[in-house]
């Protein structure tokens, strides 16, 4: 009984919506390919490190797309390239394609500077950020600063 109830709710509050529209099938795959970090002999790794190190610092790095109004731009290829059009209410806007691969460059840029040749206990997340009303996402990877020792 308790599961019809629960149905019939599902679906009167379901059948209330208009908003529902089509949509593609959507595959996102992420993964990241480190080997150019490798030929540098930097090291990235979600699990910790057996050998001997020196303990550099902990590293956060989070990257957000840009969002702009596109107020009297024309949309062109060119444009579109980099960003995203979405129109809210009544208003064209820009949002800057990111990719996770650019806040592990971000990272990495930041560990050499402070002397790492490695990562570990790497991680890697989707990360939400308000702009007004709207909710946009970011990436955001860490971990752990290291320097091996041979």
């Amino acid at each position: 009984m308790k599961l019809l109830i629960l149905i019939l709710i599902t679906i009167s509050v379901c059948s209330c919506s208009s908003s529902l529209t089509e949509s593609p099938k959507i595959v996102e795959v992420t993964g990241f390919d480190f080997t150019k970090y490798t030929e540098q002999n930097f090291l990235f790794t979600p699990e910790g490190f057996s050998g001997e190190y020196e303990s550099i610092g902990i590293i956060r790095a989070s990257i957000f797309p840009e969002v702009k109004e596109a107020k009297g731009m024309s949309i062109t290829k060119e444009i579109t390239k980099d960003y995203n059009v979405v129109s809210l209410a009544g208003s064209n806007w820009l949002i800057e394609k990111i990719k996770p691969e650019m806040a592990v460059e971000e990272i990495f840029q930041t560990a050499k500077k402070m002397g790492a040749d490695a990562i570990i206990n790497f991680d890697a997340r989707i990360s939400p950020t308000q702009n007004g009303k709207f909710t946009f996402y970011g990436y955001e990877v860490s971990g752990f600063a290291i320097k091996r020792k041979n």
